[in-house]
């Protein structure tokens, strides 16, 4: 039988995350990998009792230091995004749509879309290719629905987060893009005119990859409003074509791959936020951990509230022993899922199968544990599955 190890390491919150470690050995005893772990953390300067790491012994019981204290798990937040999401949408194989109408003699256009957290720049640009393939390169105005969530570098520059105003307060956050936000993104990408250089550049590099999206595209617009009423289902000549998302466990892998925050907080917005991520931990999580366990937003990020006499920065918490609960709950779901795998995709287990030290986000900077080289040691004694 494995031992599972949950190494849970911080250093302001920043630097250091939770580690999800399995041992083959299974005759290594607690107090050799408590003297193991306490030497690995002095030769790091950090204080014992800011750590944490837990394991299932051979009988079935949880050991190791500091099991049930909260710690602050950043990143690794993601991985409990990503079991609610597969709970939520009951379908590791759901996909999200993206539906573009539009008309020539009304010289109008629609998105819809259900929410796809990967609305990327690149999309837009299939979009537009197919639009130029119509020879549609002008149009009066354009309207987009409250869940067409467009952020141009969602798939290569996955940190960002948001600040906002109220009154003497400013708080700063997920970064979620509502209609206001992905009003001013797409003023910048459909006006093809205007684009910099840095843009210009990406445009030629998703046209190398996708012999679909043009490099020279050309479009323009007078205005654009966001509608969640579509002005076009009336029009007598009204056309649409649909983008369809990769299935949701690949869309989780990526997530947790890259650690891309504004994915994670999309799909905890849609699926209902800390309510619904608290009841799907319900029956997985012992009564006490939930009970002491905080929770904010699905990516990881602290939420802070900045006041003009005090700054509260709110941080999702867990203990190791809990977080030991979730991955292997998390596990054993996509399993479940790979049962009814459709035999013309890949199965959840394969999409996985590098292993969960692949897939798991770190605090604090761009990827995964695995590039987090202090580490090194710890990852050489250790063997991780998913």
């Amino acid at each position: 039988m494995q031992k599972i190890i949950n190494l849970v390491c911080l250093n302001n919150f920043i630097l250091l995350s939770t580690f999800l470690i399995a041992f083959t050995q299974i005759s290594v005893a607690q107090n050799t990998l408590d003297a193991f772990w306490r030497e690995e953390i002095a030769n790091r300067n950090i204080n014992v009792s800011n750590t944490s790491y837990c394991f299932i012994d051979r009988e079935g019981k949880i050991q190791g230091i500091n099991v049930s204290k909260n710690f602050p798990i950043a990143s690794l937040s993601k991985i409990i995004t990503s079991l609610a999401s597969l709970r939520h949408f009951a379908n590791g194989y759901y996909q999200f749509t993206t539906t573009v109408y539009f008309s020539e003699k009304m010289k109008a256009l629609h998105f819809e879309s259900n929410g796809d957290p990967t609305l990327s720049d690149e999309k837009l640009w299939l979009i537009l290719s197919y639009l130029n393939n119509k020879n549609i390169q002008h149009l009066d105005h354009i309207t987009f629905n409250s869940q067409f969530f467009f952020m141009p570098h969602v798939n290569r520059i996955p940190q960002y987060e948001h600040q906002w105003v109220e009154g003497d307060i400013v708080k700063l956050g997920p970064y979620i893009p509502f209609p206001s936000e992905t009003l001013k993104f797409l003023n910048t990408y459909l006006t093809v005119s205007k684009y910099d250089e840095y843009v210009k550049k990406n445009l030629l590099a998703a046209a190398e990859q996708n012999s679909e999206i043009h490099k020279n595209l050309n479009f323009s617009f007078e205005t654009i409003t966001h509608s969640n009423e579509n002005p076009l289902l009336a029009a007598d000549d009204v056309q649409k074509f649909t983008l369809t998302s990769q299935p949701l466990i690949q869309i989780l892998k990526s997530l947790n791959t890259y650690s891309n925050n504004p994915m994670a907080d999309i799909l905890h917005f849609l699926i209902g936020g800390e309510a619904f991520i608290l009841d799907s931990l319900r029956g997985i999580l012992p009564p006490e951990d939930l009970k002491q366990m905080k929770w904010f937003t699905g990516s990881g990020l602290p939420f802070t509230i900045m006041e003009p006499t005090k700054t509260t920065r709110h941080l999702n918490l867990l203990s190791c022993k809990g977080m030991l609960f979730v991955k292997d709950h998390f596990r054993h779901l996509v399993d479940a899922f790979a049962l009814n795998s459709p035999a013309s995709l890949p199965r959840p287990t394969e999409i996985f199968s590098q292993g969960l030290l692949k897939t798991l986000p770190v605090s604090g900077q761009e990827g995964t544990i695995s590039s987090y080289r202090d580490f090194t040691n710890i990852f050489q004694l250790t063997e991780l599955y998913f």
